[in-house]
């Protein structure tokens, strides 16, 4: 077979081996219905028993349910979220997401995945696995466009679909990541098809699939997606310029991309002009007040917060054996718990914790690197070779200053970002494709194992000597690991999250990571000699097509899953709805109906947790990766044990697992679990104050540390507001008189030209306050909060919150929606009416 006629073949997406004993037809289908299936019997435990996942991310987010049917009910978008951080934006920090009729294609795409979810028996989890379904669809189709093999596509499908690392998102909570890779094979078959012959229905295909990648508004990973199509056109057109090849195909896709890209943006521009606006004022756009390094810019994320996360180059290792700095959450059963299955988390690398080691498989990861080396002149090769290189580079962050500090400082974007782990995202798509790039080539051409086959006949031996090895010999596998890691070196590692270990526990804990390992040398040895051994022996003719399909199938599917099996472990849906069963300390709370908010301290500590909100009780703290800056500048410099900062945020109940004896906190209420108490010293959500003073913003909060003034008598502004204040009378008075979600209004009474001070945060992107109708600027006070002056004389206050962005995007996101399910019907209607008269 000739290239052109090979490459002719690849294009047409045609499978160039032999043929198995299904129809060429059925092929496809029966691929997806694999992949699906496969899906479905992995999750079988939550879909088919009342099981579901309970992390805290996923309860976080559960914890807003309340707001979003409320917000239903009263017939508004939720765009303001006043149950944490004394009020944050909800929707423009991807918090809280409304329905979005006027976004046409995504509503379709929604009410889709709620029909997958209603097939999957209404599990939780239905609605997300629509995405991994699409992404291996997409990772299918994709390798089959590239490669032209149907069982390596399937093979490298199999293998992205079951990366831990994609794996894990579900259990962990990150509900956002998949629905953006999902789209991402899509995009990269439709911009490559691009290249050959521009078609208006793949341009607007294209168009719905980026507009699909943005929706979940995850922007790291839709970041990282756009570095890779980056990568790929740089490598592509240079590759083309410096041969002297064709490049105007390059130049139209490239082009045809950042077309689509702006159509899909003015798609969901209501989300992205919400972000934009809210960005400059929080933590992943503005810089914090006390930086605790140089190398953090101006406007960018606190560098030592953004690469906690760096991915250490020594556990590079753990992509050969997961275990090999111990795991993330596993269960374990042994001394330590009496025999009874626990959660146990034994990583002790030099991150601050993981869920799970970022594992793709020992065959995929072998056979990848087989690929760069034997294939290395394929050129979608050298790419996915530049394209993990590259992408490993950036994951080891500050460990890797050289080029992670300068990305930092120049490339847009990328310091708002933390987490440098997480782009090797990018490397567990790109080493499936690899692994699957080799599988092809030893079917498609034989020579490549039968002119070195005395070498494949021994690396096999070899193999198979390590399995045995590894299965016979656990003191001889602890032995090799102990060269490594020592007892001595596990437990001062595992002592950061456990403290100090007696000998006998340290022991426990030791045997137990070693048992881990074995278990990971064994299963990948065997799983690497399977599909190993079953190339080799088709390239010799010993085996057929069918045979090799089950073992390369099945021994990804063995590998990966005996790994994946570790952190899967979901809880019966009760006791997920037992979270949400309001205890006996809430349901004291609610029989206070005036406007205040909580603080909760367990052992001392805030806990990561929104599940107040859900009864609708307002929390001076929260759980969001995206809060306010000016709320965390006032936590790094004030601190939440403030008794001024409990004032000036109208905390009037403390929630403790501890006796509190502090002299102005009264023990309201005193549970089993929980105690209230109430804060003598409370301020309401609305006073006036006396008068203004001029300070900068370290001073400010420097001074609410200090608790050095009356927050009635003064407040604090940075930059003079040029208005006189009258002195306050007797006669003031203050009263809310309507509660909502994103607006409030009040009676009150002025002696004179008064400050009203309201504990709300300031934000100035939508917040609007009108006096009887009029509208009246809102001062900044006190670094974080709300400030009016109001005339004398009884007045209505109101304040909505109306962001400009939302908008204008919303209108935006509806125009562009019809335009482009115009033209797809208008293409559709045209090629109809062609087909028809070529017909007559």
């Amino acid at each position: 077979m000739t290239e052109k006629k090979t490459q002719r073949e690849r294009s047409a997406g045609k499978s160039i081996e032999p043929a198995p004993a299904i129809p060429e037809r059925l092929q496809t289908p029966a691929a997806i219905a694999m992949l699906l299936v496969s899906l479905v019997m992995f999750f079988q435990e939550v879909i088919f028993q009342p099981k579901s996942f309970y992390s805290p991310d996923t309860v976080a987010s559960m914890s807003f349910q309340t707001l979003i049917r409320d917000a239903e009910e009263q017939g508004i978008f939720p765009l303001w979220n006043p149950y944490i951080f004394c009020g944050m934006p909800g929707y423009a920090s991807a918090t809280v997401h409304g329905t979005r009729t006027f976004d046409v294609t995504a509503f379709l795409l929604q009410r889709t995945s709620g029909i997958f979810q209603w097939l999957l028996l209404e599990t939780d989890i239905g609605w997300v696995l629509l995405y991994y379904a699409l992404f291996a669809i997409g990772m299918y189709f994709l390798i089959l466009h590239l490669i032209g093999s149907r069982l390596a596509a399937l093979f490298g499908a199999m293998a992205a679909l079951f990366s831990t690392t994609f794996i894990v998102w579900i259990m962990a909570g990150h509900m956002t990541k998949m629905p953006v890779l999902a789209f991402f094979p899509f995009i990269f078959l439709l911009a490559d098809r691009l290249r050959t012959r521009f078609r208006w229905t793949e341009a607007l295909l294209l168009v719905l699939a980026v507009h699909y990648l943005f929706l979940p508004a995850h922007a790291q990973m839709i970041f990282y997606a756009y570095c890779a199509l980056g990568v790929y056109y740089v490598f592509f057109i240079v590759r083309a310029l410096r041969r002297k090849e064709e490049w105007k195909g390059w130049i139209r896709s490239a082009l045809t991309v950042a077309g689509a890209t702006v159509v899909a943006l003015m798609m969901t521009a209501d989300t992205y002009l919400s972000t934009w606006e809210y960005l400059p004022y929080s933590i992943r756009g503005a810089s914090p007040i006390t930086a605790s390094s140089t190398n953090t810019a101006s406007g960018a994320l606190d560098y030592d917060y953004a690469t906690n996360w760096s991915f250490p180059p020594a556990e590079i290792m753990t992509l050969l054996v997961p275990s090999w700095f111990g795991f993330g959450t596993t269960t374990y059963e042994g001394v330590l718990t009496q025999g009874n299955p626990q959660p146990l988390n034994t990583y002790f690398g030099k991150q601050p914790f993981v869920e799970t080691p970022p594992y793709m498989g020992l065959p995929v990861m072998l056979l990848a690197v087989l690929a760069m080396i034997l294939l290395r002149r394929e050129p979608f090769v050298q790419f996915l070779t530049i394209l993990s290189i590259l992408a490993f580079l950036v994951s080891f962050g500050r460990e890797f200053p050289i080029l992670y500090d300068p990305m930092f400082a120049i490339v847009p974007f990328f310091n708002k970002f933390r987490a440098p782990s997480m782009v090797l995202a990018l490397v567990h798509v790109a080493f499936p494709i690899l692994a699957a790039f080799f599988a092809a080539r030893v079917m498609q051409s034989k020579e490549l194992i039968l002119d070195n086959l005395k070498r494949w006949r021994w690396s096999l031996v070899a193999l198979a000597a390590l399995l045995l090895l590894t299965f016979l010999g656990k003191g001889l596998v602890r032995g090799v690991y102990g060269i490594f890691f020592s007892p001595q070196d596990v437990g001062s590692r595992l002592a950061r999250s456990y403290g100090p270990l007696p000998p006998g526990v340290l022991e426990e804990l030791y045997s137990y990571v070693v048992s881990l390992v074995q278990s990971d040398l064994a299963i990948g040895f065997l799983s690497l000699l399977a599909i190993l051994g079953g190339l080799v022996y088709f390239a010799q003719r010993k085996i057929g097509y069918s045979v090799l399909t089950i073992l390369v199938l099945g021994a990804t599917l063995l590998d990966l899953w005996h790994v994946n099996y570790r952190p899967l472990k979901p809880v019966d849906r009760r006791v997920g709805e037992q979270l949400f069963t309001a205890p006996e300390y809430v349901k004291y709370l609610l029989q206070d109906t005036t406007a205040y908010r909580v603080l909760e301290f367990i052992d001392g500590q805030p806990p990561y947790n929104n599940s107040l909100a859900y009864w609708r009780i307002q929390s001076a703290y929260g759980y969001q990766g995206a809060k306010m800056r000016a709320y965390q500048d006032m936590i790094d410099v004030v601190g939440l044990r403030n008794p001024v900062l409990w004032q000036l945020m109208n905390v009037k109940y403390i929630i403790s697992n501890r006796p509190d004896t502090t002299s102005y906190l009264g023990l309201a209420y005193d549970g089993p679990d929980r105690k209230v108490y109430v804060n003598r010293l409370v301020y309401p959500r609305a006073f006036f104050v006396s008068r203004l003073e001029v300070a900068d913003a370290r001073t400010i909060l420097e001074r609410i540390a200090r608790a050095s003034f009356n927050p009635r008598s003064v407040a604090y502004v940075l930059e003079d507001p040029g208005v006189s204040l009258d002195p306050l009378l007797p006669t003031n008075t203050v009263e809310i008189t309507h509660w909502g979600i994103q607006d409030l209004s009040l009676s009150v009474t002025a002696g004179g030209r008064n400050l009203l001070f309201l504990s709300e945060t300031w934000y100035p992107e939508g917040w609007k306050a009108y006096v009887d109708g009029e509208e009246a600027p809102i001062l900044r006070l006190n670094y974080l909060f709300r400030g009016i002056v109001v005339p004398p004389g009884e007045h209505t206050i109101t304040l909505r919150f109306e962001p400009r962005g939302f908008a204008v995007g919303k209108q935006l996101s509806l125009w562009a929606n019809l335009l482009v399910l115009g033209s797809l019907i208008g293409l559709g209607a045209a090629t109809a009416y062609k087909q028809r008269f070529r017909g007559t």
